[in-house]
């Protein structure tokens, strides 16, 4: 199993993908290899990939709303001292105004289908592109 490929540039998947090639042929084992669909499909058409047969297992990433939902969720459950904080051992939080915003965030996400094919489309289904983005917009001065 070679991991964590898909978060490297086209040129280290591509040439990630070439030894997991050798690795299957020399010593005849099945290797499996993470790279993203846009990159199968760029380097299927002029790289790597097209020379090579392979056999494809396409995992869907996780649904962006869902994943959103949680991640709020546990700040939700942070913000109102439901969870300790473990770096602080045994001292609970209860930000008011932070718990209120989690709530309106969260209910924005659950109930406008709009912000959330929004936030889908422009982070293209990438959950750490759309978790930067909802980030950035918790942490806005403005």
């Amino acid at each position: 199993m070679i991991d964590n490929a898909d978060q490297r540039n086209l040129d280290i998947q591509q040439e990630a993908f070439v030894i997991a090639q050798n690795f299957s042929q020399t010593w005849m084992a099945v290797v499996f290899i993470a790279v993203r669909p846009q990159t199968f499909h760029q380097s299927k058409q002029a790289g790597a990939f097209s020379a090579y047969p392979q056999k494809i297992f396409s995992i869907s990433p996780p649904r962006v709303d869902l994943v959103m939902e949680k991640r709020l969720s546990f700040a939700l459950n942070l913000s109102e001292g439901r969870l300790p904080v473990e770096r602080l051992h045994g001292v609970r939080l209860h930000l008011h105004g932070l718990t209120l915003f989690l709530k309106t965030l969260l209910h924005s996400l659950k109930t406008n289908m709009e912000l959330v094919e929004l936030l889908s489309n422009i982070t293209g289904g990438n959950i750490r592109e759309a978790i930067d983005l909802v980030t950035k917009f918790i942490g806005s001065p403005t």
